[in-house]
């Protein structure tokens, strides 16, 4: 009967080992799958941070090009010589008529070369367009369109929406 109590305490024992080993183990790899998870995370997060920024760079660059169009036109000399004419209700029609053929070609120039642009045009302080890449839409009133509304009482002149 001797034999059979220590088996049996040896048992006990062994079962208790294996249980303190086992349970060890489950807590070191609980710990190392949290690690490994907080790690990928992190680089995950990073990753995505470095999307973002990447993404948040190309809009400030895509707006700045936006911007930088808009001045080419609207601060050329030639652009404004053209509007003095084409504005002055005494000019010959020709001439007039010519001036207006060179700034909507010009115009029809950046909307091929850049990608992005359904129409381009020009409108006078009371919101009338002018010349436009959209023939049709030329002497149209748009100034209850918001992006004209918002352009034509900014303090500056340029008005630029929230994307």
């Amino acid at each position: 009967m001797n034999r059979t109590v220590f088996r049996s305490l040896r048992s006990r024992l062994l079962l208790v080992l294996l249980g303190l080993t086992g349970l060890a183990a489950l807590l070191i790899g609980g710990l190392a799958y949290h690690n490994a998870r907080q790690t990928i995370e992190l680089r995950v997060k990073a990753r995505l941070d470095s999307v973002a920024d990447l993404k948040t760079q190309q809009l400030v660059t895509w707006l700045d090009d936006r911007i930088n169009d808009i001045h080419l036109l609207a601060d050329n000399f030639l652009t404004e010589e053209h509007f003095t004419t084409i504005l002055d209700p005494s000019a010959d029609p020709e001439r007039r008529q010519a001036f207006a053929g060179f700034l909507t070609d010009n115009l029809l120039s950046m909307q091929q070369a850049r990608v992005g642009y359904s129409e381009i045009m020009f409108v006078d302080v009371a919101g009338r367009i002018i010349l436009s890449t959209d023939p049709t839409r030329v002497g149209q009133d748009v100034s209850a369109e918001p992006v004209v509304g918002l352009t034509l009482t900014a303090p500056s002149g340029e008005a630029i929406e929230d994307m």
